[in-house]
């Protein structure tokens, strides 16, 4: 697992990559980031360990900047509370 912060408008914000298979961010960080999220073309569920589900209707789209490397990521808006965002596979 790889955890770093990333900075968007002087704040910073938690990041998680754990091999999940979606990118995701947390309606909170939606909020606290200023960023507007879309209704998602393809509307799916998201399933837990623990057997609950999640919808996912929206996605966002949010700029990443890590040391020289820098681009666009579409990310589908959940709500969750480990992470501000957490990246999938490639």
């Amino acid at each position: 697992m790889f955890y770093t912060y990333i900075a968007h408008e002087g704040k910073h914000y938690k990041l998680i990559d754990g091999g999940s298979c979606a990118n995701i961010i947390a309606k909170t960080a939606l909020e606290k980031m200023g960023l507007r999220a879309e209704p998602h073309r393809h509307s799916y569920n998201v399933n837990w360990v623990d057997k609950t589900a999640q919808s996912i209707d929206q996605r966002c789209q949010v700029s990443i900047h890590m040391s020289s490397y820098e681009d666009h990521v579409w990310y589908e808006v959940l709500d969750i509370d480990i992470t501000h965002i957490l990246l999938g596979w490639p």
